[in-house]
Formats: structure tokens, C-alpha cells, sequence
């Protein structure tokens, strides 16, 4: 990904909710995966699982970085709907290679059609590579992985959910079973909500 200092949104019209997100010189950057694997903490030091981040000897799944700087760079307020996902077909013509499971809980996506009542809901259904193609069509780029949980936490490490530093249920989005995800939360109904960083 481009580690520049201009995001996905940094071109983009008022209307996408593009904002200014503040850099700082040092932010502390902490991140913690999950270990399957039944390897003690000093295995883990030196095995090499997960991800690797440049400051990093080796990959693993538990990442620390007490004082990363952050560029300051632009992003949407909330993720990209299906209205916008469908205005980016409709202009490019675009249709991947192969087309099991693109957009697939689209109705007829080559018409442009998503679920009624689903403009601002996420786009799903697409590869990074299609997310990527529909940021350079938009005026702008995805946002870094220290890009995005630096804007989730409002740059505050103590911000381990979208909501503050505690774990409440009642914020969390239903469980399902049996094989079935229902679509996403509405972005901008989140939004609204005070639920965006």
C-alpha cells in the first residue's frame, strides 16, 4: 500500500465526508493477534507468524511501536456504501475476471442494483484489489493499517473499541450462526449515531 501522507478521500468533494485526520510525531501503536498455534510467549519471539511492519525483525502477531510518527492525511467519515461501490461500475464499466462471489449479495450488480434500502450500508464482496482500484477512481488510496487504527482510536491507544476503552456488548453487532452474516450496520446511521472517529 502507499504509505504517503494523502488518503483514499484526500480529493474527494465535501459530500464523501472526507476529514482531516491530525498527525502526530508519536503515536503509540500497539496491536494484538490471535495465536492458534499453542506457542509460548518466547516460541512466538522467534518463530515468525502474522504480519511483519518495517521496524519489526521478524513477522508476528503482537506489534508495538511506542512512538510512530503518523503524517497527518485525509479520510472518510464512513466506509464506502453500495451507491458509491455502483457509481464506480456505472463510469469504468468495470467486471472482474472472474466473478464468484463479487458483490454477491448484490441482486444484479452488473446492472448496478444493490438491496433496496442499502445505498450508504458497506460495499462487501470485493477483493483489496477492486477496493484499491475503486480508491484511485475516487481521487485517493486506502488508508495503512497504522493509518486506519490510528484513526479508530482518535490517535489514543487507551480507545481499545470504536466507543472508549471498555467492552460493552450492547455496542458490539449481533451474532450469527449456522453460515449466515447478515449485510453491515449503515455507515452513515453510525455516523449519526456519534459511532465515527
Amino acid at each position: 500500500a502507499d504509505t504517503g501522507s494523502t488518503s483514499a478521500a484526500a480529493s474527494l468533494p465535501a459530500s464523501h465526508g472526507a476529514v482531516l485526520v491530525p498527525g502526530t510525531d508519536a503515536f503509540d501503536f500497539r496491536c494484538h493477534g490471535m495465536v492458534i498455534e499453542p506457542f509460548d510467549a518466547e516460541s512466538r519471539e522467534t518463530f515468525g507468524i502474522d504480519v511483519q511492519f518495517p521496524w519489526e525483525p521478524f513477522p508476528r502477531n503482537e506489534h508495538s511501536n511506542p512512538r510512530l510518527p503518523v503524517p497527518s492525511f485525509y479520510m472518510d467519515g464512513a466506509p464506502v456504501g453500495n451507491a458509491r461501490f455502483a457509481a464506480f461500475i456505472a463510469a469504468t464499466g468495470y467486471a472482474p475476471a472472474d466473478t464468484r462471489g463479487f458483490l454477491r449479495e448484490w441482486p444484479d450488480w452488473r446492472a448496478g442494483r444493490y438491496p433496496d434500502g442499502n445505498a450508504t450500508v458497506p460495499t462487501t464482496g470485493v477483493s483489496l484489489d477492486e477496493a484499491r482500484l475503486f480508491c484511485r477512481w475516487a481521487g485517493g488510496r486506502l488508508p495503512t493499517s497504522v493509518e486506519w487504527q490510528y484513526a479508530a482510536q482518535v490517535g489514543d491507544p487507551s480507545m481499545l473499541y470504536p466507543w472508549g476503552a471498555e467492552d460493552d456488548e450492547s455496542k458490539r453487532p449481533a451474532r450469527v450462526h449456522h453460515g449466515r452474516t447478515p449485510a453491515p450496520a449503515d455507515s452513515e446511521a453510525y455516523r449519526r449515531e456519534g459511532g465515527a472517529n
